[in-house]
């Protein structure tokens, strides 16, 4: 069934005040060094609709991906996750509101991460099952005509290159190089999308990411393919992961961390290899370099440009600590592996002069 968008306008309103525009011009373009950031708000989104899909209905046959289909005038995403409910429009369509600000399981949350859409969009649209809307003046949705190319139990953001501060072009280009800079380890630490794809309308513009995830020992070993523009990708990596309990809930997330493998030249063997750029990973990567030669990844609280965690964080203290512990648990499996050896040693964060401030 259909929302009542013109109540919940009136409950946004109520709250939020007639005149919202200058906060959310704040929202959407101050916030965030990176106009384009909204791209990752996109894919966490889509990750959490795919995670609640299979929540409801653990035998779904529906895709695991998601399209980005790029076009002069416009952006649109698509993805196969659980359909928009009235929760949905009200989480999306508001502010510090979002239907997973509690859920530190679940990456993605509307409402001041999607407010990042606007530094490209006047007015977002929505087609999610029953639900065909757009959002005007950041807060108030209305009810719009269904978008004809809908395919079955696909969800269609269509984003409008309409900000008066931001030409089409600009905008275009903005979102091209963005998703040129996707990579493969964009699915890494991922649990439902498995591939990720883009294009661009009338030219050969396209990249595409897929994902392989194989158990070994006590890691998964993930494989991540793709091309982007002709340019094929492949990387191996072996990702160990902890168990890490929610605070006063029954809810439990994980640490993890991910080395890359190799096969070394010489004797065609396996070993790890150190990666120079080592940024941490808050299910996609964050502006957080963390000079390890390995990857980091948790559910921690970071600033909302993703620049910075809150140091003092409770919450964040705990996952350093059990990030160390599973940094110790990894290295004893990968010696029981036989990957033990001088380019794993290369990896660890062993240069003091890395790390001034903790001398």
């Amino acid at each position: 069934m259909t929302s009542n968008y013109d109540l919940i306008t009136k409950d946004n309103i109520r709250r939020r005040g007639e005149e919202f525009d200058d906060i959310g011009h704040l929202i959407s373009e101050q916030l965030y060094s990176d106009r384009s950031h909204f791209v990752y708000e996109l894919l966490q989104n889509a990750e959490d609709a795919l995670e609640r899909r299979f929540q409801d209905n653990p035998q779904s046959k529906l895709p695991c991906s998601v399209k980005f289909l790029l076009f002069e005038d416009r952006l649109e995403f698509r993805h196969f996750g659980q359909n928009f409910t009235e929760n949905d429009v009200r989480g999306i369509s508001d502010v510090l509101r979002g239907t997973k600000n509690e859920e530190i399981t679940q990456i993605g949350k509307f409402g001041i991460g999607f407010k990042s859409v606007y530094a490209f969009t006047a007015k977002p649209e929505i087609h999610s099952g029953d639900e065909h809307f757009a959002i005007e003046r950041y807060i108030r949705p209305k009810a719009i005509e269904p978008w004809l190319n809908v395919v079955k139990g696909e969800t269609v953001f269509i984003f409008p290159f309409n900000n008066k501060d931001l030409p089409k072009d600009k905008a275009f280009d903005l979102i091209l190089d963005k998703l040129k800079k996707l990579g493969p380890r964009t699915l890494l630490f991922l649990s439902h999308i498995d591939e990720i794809a883009w294009s661009v309308d009338s030219t050969e513009e396209n990249g595409q990411y897929l994902r392989e995830i194989k158990n070994r020992n006590e890691a998964s070993q993930v494989t991540v393919i793709g091309h982007n523009n002709g340019q094929d990708e492949e990387e191996t990596w072996l990702i160990f992961g902890r168990p890490v309990t929610v605070p006063n809930s029954e809810q439990s997330t994980r640490v993890e961390v991910g080395f890359r493998i190799e096969i070394d030249s010489k004797d065609k063997t396996e070993r790890i290899s150190r990666i120079n750029d080592a940024p941490l990973v808050v299910y996609f990567p964050t502006e957080i370099y963390t000079k390890f030669g390995f990857l980091v990844h948790g559910p921690y609280h970071t600033t909302p440009a993703r620049d910075n965690i809150h140091k003092n964080d409770d919450w964040n203290k705990n996952l350093i600590e059990e990030t160390a512990n599973l940094v110790v648990e990894a290295l004893r499996n990968l010696k029981t592996m036989g990957l033990l050896s001088v380019s794993l040693l290369e990896a660890l964060p062993i240069r003091v002069g890395d790390f001034p401030q903790e001398r």
